[in-house]
């Protein structure tokens, strides 16, 4: 059977990604290279997964001389908010009560919870309309 196409990124296209957010538009050998030896992938295996990210629509690919050059066509913040509401629908059946419980089951300090309490503030008077 044929394994599932992943539509969110998996741990080695985010590796890409990052390169492509902090560098901008890049060859191959560019992403190749700035990846750290230890976790550097074939320079064929960067080119594969390269064109795997612009088949999913995160990243285009145009001529340019005689090599390709990627750019990220989503922001990083838009992938976070893909990603982070694929894991929700999933692990916490869509509910944002759920995961940000389960977030705080954690040992969070109370520094973080008074800043975690100034922001859910912050967004509560965003949306009854009020300045912030």
């Amino acid at each position: 059977m044929a394994r599932h196409k992943s539509k969110t990124l998996t741990d080695g296209e985010l590796r890409l990604m990052d390169r492509l957010w902090n560098r901008g538009p890049s060859s191959v050998r560019d992403v190749w290279s700035g990846l750290p030896e230890e976790d550097r992938a074939a320079y064929n295996t960067v080119q594969t997964m390269l064109n795997i990210l612009v088949d999913k629509g995160y990243v285009e690919r145009r001529k340019e001389g005689r090599a390709f050059v990627y750019e990220a066509l989503v922001s990083k913040a838009s992938a976070r908010t893909k990603a982070l509401g694929r894991l929700t629908a999933q692990l916490f059946g869509g509910s944002k009560r759920e995961l940000l419980v389960n977030l705080l089951s954690e040992e969070t300090d109370a520094e973080e919870l008074d800043e975690l309490r100034r922001l859910l503030d912050e967004a509560k008077r965003r949306r009854e309309g009020g300045a912030s």
